[in-house]
């Protein structure tokens, strides 16, 4: 989803960092979000970009902020540098631009990227899923804090189709969460992602069918590692090409929606009886007769907006009341 700041430019540090915490809903499979999301930026990095576009929070930006703040906790200080430095190693280690790490792959329709956040989530949810203990539970943010000590610490590319990749960082959360698991739960665990996100690599098609289908993988594989028929990784001999397979065989069951959320049209006059809008680029009028079914959505009292969402279509209005 989008969002807005209401701090004026003037008004912002030369370095900003903005987390979308846990709550509300995925809008692709209408479940709870409970990944913290973080993007840490610089002021001359939003004069650059069209529009003053604000940086989108996501997995990759998330990884770039643990780096960041990695350096600062062993002494380095916090300047434009050291944040264009961790995103570039971000971008190394996952084959792709700085500008992709800070971008709305949806927004762009970038198929790599749909495909690069979706392995990061599935292994995320995997270590969450399979190394958590009562007395010591890993969060997805523990998994991506983990992918960002190794990043950090390297400028070779972290291909998630790679068990080897994937058992470093099994192994760097294990240091840092003082867990230990026995070889082959390590082994199995690895090669469990690893055919999972070939998976998702070698999905193919148009950018709303690749992202259909790697979210679908990536839920179907968290539903199968919670359910009551997990598979039990420290199994020495598990076959972990039917795990795989049952998984994606499952996938096909699993619901989700590609469509963007309503975007926001912009009102360009205030007179009632004849309000012409912008909506993305397509303008369009409306008058009071057709704003007779509109119900109020919100009210930001600081810019005298009122938002409205008519009751029979998706299209959003706000309206400026001063």
């Amino acid at each position: 989803g989008g969002y807005t700041l209401s701090t004026p430019l003037s008004a912002m540090s030369d370095i900003f960092k903005v987390n979308i915490l846990p709550g509300g809903r995925d809008i692709a499979t209408n479940k709870p979000l409970t990944t913290t999301l973080t993007s840490l930026s610089t002021k001359s990095f939003l004069q650059s970009t069209p529009d003053l576009r604000l940086p989108t929070p996501n997995l990759l930006t998330t990884i770039a902020s643990n780096i960041v703040e990695n350096s600062m906790a062993l002494g380095t200080t916090l300047d434009s540098t050291l944040v264009a430095d961790a995103t570039a190693k971000v971008a190394t280690a996952f084959g792709i631009t700085p500008q992709e790490v800070n971008s709305d792959f949806i927004a762009s329709s970038n198929v790599g990227l749909a495909k690069t956040n979706s392995q990061v989530q599935l292994l995320a949810n995997t270590m969450s899923a399979s190394l958590s203990t009562e007395s010591k539970p890993i969060s997805t943010n523990t998994a991506l804090a983990s992918m960002a000590n190794i990043i950090g610490n390297n400028s070779t590319p972290l291909n998630l189709t790679n068990s080897a990749n994937i058992q470093n960082v099994i192994s760097d959360i294990q240091t840092t969460n003082g867990l230990s698991t026995d070889l082959t739960t390590n082994q199995n665990i690895s090669n469990y992602v690893s055919t999972m996100n070939q998976s998702i690599s070698d999905s193919t098609g148009s950018f709303d069918t690749v992202r259909g289908q790697a979210i679908k993988l990536t839920e179907s594989s968290s539903s199968l590692l919670t359910g009551s028929s997990a598979p039990a990784f420290s199994q020495s001999g598990l076959n972990i090409s039917s795990v795989a397979q049952q998984a994606v065989a499952n996938s096909a069951s699993v619901s989700v929606t590609t469509d963007a959320p309503p975007a926001l049209a912009t009102i360009t006059s205030k007179l009632a009886s004849n309000l012409s809008i912008n909506n993305n680029g397509t303008s369009a009028s409306l008058s009071t007769s057709n704003l007779t079914s509109v119900e109020k959505e919100g009210l930001n009292p600081s810019y005298g907006t009122s938002e409205f969402k008519s009751t029979n279509s998706d299209t959003v209005v706000s309206t400026l009341l001063n």
